[in-house]
């Protein structure tokens, strides 16, 4: 029944500026109004919806606003160098010092039988993702 996620949605204090940044980041902008706009993700099959206004002076917390892109391992590699190149700032997460992409990744790797996690830089210094079912998680 569920094919996977349609939407999410964030709270921003300033649309304009948003706009900008996931438009800086790749993401086609699908519509726009007043005070809300949605990008598709993957167009026609998931997208982000952003909403101007107060909520977003609630305190932080991933549970409440946060999204994670699918992405390759290589790309993910290399992400800090791509989002200098596009001009946008990488900041540590939460207290961390690094701006290492890679907090808390894991691999889960679907087998027909049962499902292995394991930590992305162990096993990925052995292997070779080769299973179009395998995914990509990063969880905070």
């Amino acid at each position: 029944m569920i094919l996977g996620l349609y939407e999410a949605h964030l709270p921003v204090s300033n649309l304009k500026q948003s706009i900008k940044f996931y438009s800086k980041l790749g993401l086609e902008l699908a519509w726009r109004e007043e005070d809300t706009a949605f990008f598709w993700i993957e167009k026609e099959k998931s997208w982000v919806g952003l909403w101007q206004g107060e909520e977003h002076k609630t305190s932080y917390h991933p549970s409440l606003r946060h999204i994670a892109f699918r992405v390759s391992y290589e790309d993910l590699r290399e992400s800090v160098k791509w989002l200098q190149t596009i001009e946008i700032e990488p900041v540590p997460f939460g207290t961390r010092d690094s701006i290492d992409p890679f907090v808390r990744l894991k691999l889960l790797y679907e087998t027909s039988d049962f499902m292995i996690v394991q930590d992305l830089r162990k096993w990925a210094s052995k292997h070779e993702v080769k299973n179009q079912r395998s995914k990509l998680f990063g969880s905070i």
